[in-house]
């Protein structure tokens, strides 16, 4: 089909792009499995990732993974990103299903942090790339901006590629960076739904400390970490409030 060709057409590009070998499956080269992570967060609050995964160009449910940012408080995407693709890639050298390629929404700092956590995994056989958006023209901080394409980036120090408009493996390479978006995005709302109600249910906590404590501490699981002093020193926390929002979170914990 036409589809088919198409994907086995990115497929092909991109292989040779990144110096990645297909080797045979029957008497066509073996599809690619491509991961593809993404990080949301909402004004650095409540921090959670998204892995997708395509198979032969098209979506491979079995493969999708959502994360919750353990190490990292508050926003910080490039340690979020590290994080999760170390997660991830120490999870698939312990279960034997390692993906040919990793896609990083990003530029080349993300892109440097995700090559850090595979290295720091060991999983150096796994080739990381990073695809950073177009952009429209615009002002930034009293400069101007030229708009840029859709841009590949194979190495941090490497100059972008860029990818040519209505091509195969552009349209590939958006299809898996808007899926793990999506997916992320997905999962931020109904993470935040659950801590706004925790949150919400404690009395003395209004929308404005609970924005107060999230922006401080990252997620509900943070502020469980945090001592009663760390709460206490939130505006408007007061000793005893902050004693009764960690006995009703922990209690919830379990």
């Amino acid at each position: 089909t036409a589809a088919r060709e198409a994907a086995g057409e990115a497929e092909d590009a991109l292989a040779r792009l990144c110096g990645l070998e297909r080797g045979p499956a029957g008497e066509e080269a073996a599809p690619l499995t491509i991961d593809c992570f993404d990080v949301s967060n909402l004004q650095g609050t409540h921090v959670v990732a998204s892995r997708v995964r395509f198979r032969g160009g098209h979506p491979d449910r079995t493969g999708y993974r959502r994360f919750r940012i353990r190490d990292v408080r508050g926003q910080d995407d490039f340690r979020s990103m590290n994080e999760v693709v170390g997660r991830s890639l120490r999870r698939g050298l312990d279960e034997g299903e390692l993906p040919d390629l990793v896609v990083i929404d990003g530029g080349a700092a993300q892109l440097g942090s995700a090559l850090e956590a595979r290295d720091d995994a060991g999983a150096w056989d796994v080739r990381i790339v990073a695809l950073a958006k177009a952009r429209a023209e615009r002002r930034l901080r009293g400069q101007h901006k030229a708009a840029s394409e859709e841009r590949l980036i194979l190495a941090p120090d490497a100059e972008p590629i860029v990818l040519e408009r209505h091509s195969a493996l552009r349209h590939l390479l958006e299809r898996l960076r808007d899926e793990a978006h999506r997916f992320a995005l997905a999962y931020h709302r109904k993470e935040r739904g659950k801590l706004r109600s925790r949150l919400d249910s404690i009395a003395g906590v209004g929308p404005v400390k609970r924005k107060a404590l999230l922006a401080r501490f990252g997620s509900v699981q943070g502020i469980c970490q945090a001592s009663e002093e760390e709460l206490a020193g939130v505006a408007g926390i007061s000793p005893a409030l902050a004693r009764a929002i960690l006995a009703s979170l922990r209690q919830d914990a379990g």
